[in-house]
């Protein structure tokens, strides 16, 4: 019973280090393909993903309209989507 045990955990370890190294390749790849965006929807992206503000607040702290911080989203997660591609 220990012996199945242990390979159970063995297992289950090999597993969770596969999906971190997958998280991180994915992760690189995605910051990769976020420093290729222009300037200010690089800033966009990262304020409302990285940071989790919202249109509102990034309008404010940036001194653009809640409208031009959602064009700045859609084109940066259309470029994201475009570029990133998982097979």
């Amino acid at each position: 019973m220990e012996e199945i045990t242990s390979d159970c955990v063995l297992k289950e370890t090999k597993s969770i280090e596969h999906n971190l190294a997958v998280t991180n390749f994915l992760e690189n790849d995605l910051q990769l393909v976020v420093n290729r965006l222009p300037n200010r929807c690089q800033e966009v992206y990262r304020l409302s993903r990285e940071q989790q503000l919202s249109t509102a607040e990034i309008a404010i702290q940036l001194e653009i309209s809640p409208k031009t911080v959602k064009n700045h989203l859609t084109k940066a997660l259309a470029f994201i989507h475009e570029n990133l591609k998982i097979i």
